[in-house]
């Protein structure tokens, strides 16, 4: 994703990027995918039928909480990190925040 690459190595396997711009193996299969997060977000709402909630507590308090770190991110709270992003109606990145400040 975001590279003009079409052939290198993912981990012991040689991939290329194929005519549908897939992430094929050498031996046919897909090696991995070349969708952007902000996609896969869209996705999940838009064909998943997850509601925004759900789809956004994909991306933030259920990895946190795996990681043991939700007491640090994952969740807009005092002394938490604030890193998020602000959205439009379609789901489209309008700007990013890193530790409360805006980045993009």
């Amino acid at each position: 994703m975001g590279t003009d690459i079409k052939k290198f190595k993912l981990g012991f396997q040689n991939v290329h990027i194929d005519e549908k711009n897939r992430c094929v193996g050498d031996y046919g299969g897909l090696a991995g995918s070349m969708i952007t997060p902000i996609e896969c977000l869209q996705n999940l709402v838009n064909f998943c039928e997850f509601s925004l909630e759900e789809a956004l507590a994909s991306y933030t308090s259920i990895p946190a909480k795996a990681l043991g770190m939700d007491d640090k991110i994952g969740n807009l709270s005092p002394n938490n990190d604030a890193d998020f992003v602000i959205l439009d109606d379609e789901l489209n990145i309008k700007s990013v925040y890193t530790k409360g400040n805006i980045f993009l």
